[in-house]
């Protein structure tokens, strides 16, 4: 395809402005924890959780991670943590390597990773969009479609399964999340929003385990287990 003059002109700012909308993908971003979780008071409860590492069984994890600054699993760890402490359920929350020190626990929550992903609806055919009217335009009207707005969709999802002192399970549930908002265009594609619109799906996961587990453990405390039988 050879253009010349005005018409190589638009083609360019076609592509520039699909540019400025994918240009996000080259960067990285992280959970900001303190949206995630509320304040932390320790020693407000009485029961001693033991929390299984992450387990990371997502199908689909090269789109969200590319633009992910570390490892999800590890970070919804230390979120998971602060998050439980929270409740003012638990007195202490311990993880496997203090297990093995034979700190005693109540109840031994393993959580699993189902699905951290970023959608914007049509995607596709948004760029291609772009394209044409800066075409037609000369890139102003791109730029200006670029800042119209757009609905972004943020999804988790979550596994939990809770055991007692006797290793009875108390709780085995998935927990999905979604987080959707309007924003313009040109923000649409940025690391920074594909991870908050996650992290957002990924509290309102929480919130719900945080409900259950203030139904179940709320009024009473389970018998202590040995982390020794763990």
């Amino acid at each position: 395809m050879r253009l010349k003059g005005g018409k190589m002109f638009k083609y360019l700012a076609g592509l520039i402005c699909i540019g400025l909308i994918v240009s996000g993908c080259a960067g990285k971003s992280k959970f900001v924890t303190d949206r995630l979780t509320g304040p932390v008071e320790t020693g407000r409860g009485k029961i001693v959780a033991l929390l299984a590492p992450v387990a990371d069984q997502r199908a689909v994890k090269q789109e969200f991670d590319k633009v992910y600054d570390g490892n999800p699993a590890n970070d919804i760890q230390f979120i998971l943590e602060k998050d439980l402490l929270s409740t003012n359920l638990f007195d202490k929350v311990i993880t496997v390597s203090e297990a093995s020190q034979s700190v005693p626990a109540d109840v031994v929550i393993e959580p699993t990773l189902q699905v951290l992903k970023w959608e914007v609806p049509d995607y596709d055919a948004l760029l291609q969009r772009v394209f044409f009217v800066s075409m037609l335009t000369g890139g102003i009207g791109g730029v200006i479609y670029g800042s119209t707005d757009t609905d972004v969709h943020g999804y988790a999802a979550m596994h939990f399964r809770v055991m007692n002192v006797a290793k009875d399970t108390i709780l085995d549930k998935s927990y999905e999340g979604h987080h959707q908002e309007q924003m313009a265009k040109m923000r649409c594609d940025t690391p920074d929003t594909k991870v908050r619109m996650t992290g957002e799906s990924l509290k309102k996961v929480l919130q719900q385990l945080d409900s259950d587990l203030r139904g179940l453990l709320g009024t009473a405390k389970p018998a202590v287990v040995s982390s020794q039988n763990q």
